[in-house]
């Protein structure tokens, strides 16, 4: 900026001096009363000095006219520089901005989605505290023990099944055929206790496996938490509702999310139907990729 001032200062000071000449032979004339006759040979001398001087001028105020818009040029150019500095620093902090917004929004929603899962769960624990089996033999068994009761039914109830030497087509099935008919027949006995326990289990787990916002393993720490809620009856009574008429849909979330992870089959009617479970649950798994 400084040599600019200079260079149009300079500018200035030779376009006044360009006329002084003139000006002082005006002046010389009048005061020396000089014949304008005589003036010739200092015209043309005033001529040949005059003319290279204000080419050379003209030329100077070109150079420095170039010189000006050039930089004009490059402080427009660091202008606009500046500008896209301050809008790439505009579009950082919107970008933050947004980011920041999604990382709140996500926050809100993994609360609502806690909420309503832990309310889930509570609901689940109710179902399990109001449970009841009748027991004719003696007082009705209550809550979580309640189930030690209802498995050993439905124990009960395939020994039956075998023992019965008069239902040859029972002994005829296969062992997964055998499995599902015997569960048919005491759910059924038993459907206005355990149908609306099964029916949540499965609504929670189905809540926690739609979620948008959760990450697979994200899911399967909420499965974990479910499952801690779970005695080791409730997860056998899972292996056998599963195996059951309309249990593939529960099926291939539990095998999906190890629901059963800590299931002891020593526990089970036989030890062989945890394999029964696995080969169904690896066969509705499969044809549900598929699909």
């Amino acid at each position: 900026m400084k040599r600019l001032k200079f260079e149009l200062t300079t500018l200035w000071y030779c376009l006044f001096l360009v006329p002084i000449p003139g000006v002082l032979g005006i002046i010389a004339i009048k005061a020396f009363h000089i014949d304008f006759s005589y003036l010739g040979p200092f015209g043309d001398f005033f001529a040949g000095t005059t003319v290279p001087i204000l080419t050379f001028i003209s030329f100077l105020a070109i150079v420095i006219t170039l010189k000006m818009q050039k930089e004009q040029l490059e402080m427009q150019g660091k202008q606009l520089e500046m500008q896209n500095e301050e809008l790439r620093n505009s579009i950082d902090e919107m970008k933050a901005t947004r980011k920041e917004f999604e990382l709140q929004n996500k926050t809100l929603s993994i609360q609502r989605f806690e909420n309503t899962f832990f309310q889930m769960v509570n609901l689940h624990i109710d179902i399990v505290n109001a449970m009841v089996y009748e027991d004719s033999m003696s007082s009705n068994k209550v809550g979580r023990n309640s189930f030690f009761y209802f498995y050993q039914a439905l124990n009960d109830s395939y020994r039956i099944h075998v023992k019965n030497t008069f239902n040859n087509d029972f002994l005829n099935k296969n062992e997964i055929d055998r499995v599902r008919i015997n569960y048919h027949s005491f759910f059924l006995k038993n459907e206005d206790q355990l149908g609306h326990y099964f029916r949540n289990l499965y609504r929670i787990v189905k809540f926690i496996d739609v979620s948008e916002l959760l990450e697979l393993e994200e899911k399967k720490t909420y499965i974990g938490i479910l499952r801690a809620q779970l005695s080791s009856t409730e997860l056998a009574f899972l292996l056998y509702n599963s195996l059951g008429l309309h249990g593939y849909n529960f099926m291939i979330l539990m095998h999906k999310y190890n629901l059963l992870d800590n299931l002891n089959s020593k526990i089970l009617i036989k030890e062989e139907h945890f394999d029964l479970y696995m080969t169904e649950a690896n066969l509705y798994s499969n044809e549900e990729a598929i699909m």
